[in-house]
């Protein structure tokens, strides 16, 4: 071996293979700079610095775990006394502020959207038809707009489903009389309908 080695283990053994080359051939190396004897005190010294950093790591880690499952017990405890405080003082912020605490913000589910307006069909054809309308001032946001037609004074049913406030609807009843209205609709519900509009295609 002519690499002087890095890892600790194969300096132990080239460490190891030096002390018992120059047992074994006195003859040859009569006058080592480093005598055998402070060389297999040195070797050991090395195993025993070696074995003590070992246990010390492992000590580190176990207490390592043992303070982050302290930590996440003292967490759940401290959980469990402020969601009791909450709710004996009913989210009280003044009463909370004893603790160190305060209210969680409840999220207010989004309002409903607000009635279409202005419904309008400016545009029919044999079979379809151009319906527009435009979105409410007020009210939640529209996650999409539900369009509903139904054939003289017959029940509502659904005739097609809009983003935007316009849409084109093919293959309508021909030579009967209907009438279409818009609702906006979210996660939180309904709009009332908008006005009808009337055609005959």
């Amino acid at each position: 071996m002519r690499v002087f080695p890095r890892r600790q283990t194969d300096i132990l053994a080239l460490a190891g293979s030096i002390a018992n080359g120059l047992t074994s051939s006195a003859t040859h190396f009569p006058s080592p700079p480093v005598a055998v004897a402070d060389l297999e005190a040195a070797i050991e010294a090395a195993k025993q610095a070696s074995a003590t950093a070992t246990a010390a790591q492992a000590a580190a880690e176990q207490a390592t775990a043992a303070k982050q499952a302290a930590f996440e017990r003292l967490k759940a405890m401290m959980w469990a006394d402020l969601r009791y405080a909450e709710d004996a003082v009913a989210y009280d912020d003044a009463k909370l502020t004893a603790l160190g605490w305060g209210a969680r913000k409840r999220r207010r589910p989004p309002a409903i959207p607000g009635q279409p307006l202005e419904l309008a069909a400016p545009h029919q054809a044999e079979g379809s038809v151009v319906l527009t309308w435009r979105s409410a001032a007020d009210g939640g946001r529209v996650g999409f707009y539900r369009i509903e037609r139904r054939q003289g004074e017959g029940p509502w049913a659904i005739a097609a489903v809009s983003i935007p406030t316009r849409a084109t609807l093919e293959g309508q009843p021909r030579l009967v009389d209907l009438e279409y209205r818009v609702i906006a609709a979210n996660k939180t519900g309904e709009s009332e309908p908008s006005n009808t509009v009337a055609v005959v295609l």
